[in-house]
């Protein structure tokens, strides 16, 4: 696993971000990644009466900017390093209570797949073959 830092953006929210993602993340405009599209996801889809679902959650970066607003998140992360930062970020926000974090991945069968992480932060990953009985690899769920 790649290491990581904590970064606390403008807004408050902390993320324990991929050492390889931290430039990245402190140069965005007003410090956050994809803030104008969390806005807009904000304003368009997002309800108390409706749950959340982030699926590819990464470290969590809509899961914890929309847990306040929606009735509940669930976070599907397959790349353990992201489910271990993802569940980290969830903790420091005191958000376990509105966040499920499900290390799996989805599809539309449910079984087994290698899954290719492209690079050290996880960014771009995708299942490979389907392997419907044997592991090892990720578990996919329909």
């Amino acid at each position: 696993m790649s290491s990581s830092r904590y970064y606390h953006a403008p807004s408050g929210k902390q993320y324990i971000v991929p050492e390889t993602l931290f430039p990245w993340f402190s140069e965005q405009a007003g410090g956050e990644p994809e803030r104008a599209l969390i806005e807009w996801i904000r304003e368009n889809y997002v309800h108390p009466d409706y749950g959340f679902v982030d699926i590819g959650a990464h470290i969590g970066t809509y899961s914890l900017s929309f847990h306040d607003q929606a009735r509940e998140v669930v976070a599907f992360e397959p790349a353990l390093a992201n489910y271990h930062r993802l569940c980290g970020g969830i903790a420091l926000a005191g958000a376990s209570s509105k966040i499920r974090a499900v290390h799996t991945a989805l599809s539309d069968h449910t079984g087994f797949s290698q899954l290719r992480i492209p690079s050290e932060d996880g960014v771009l990953s995708t299942l490979e073959s389907w392997l419907p009985h044997a592991p090892p690899g990720v578990p996919i769920e329909k």
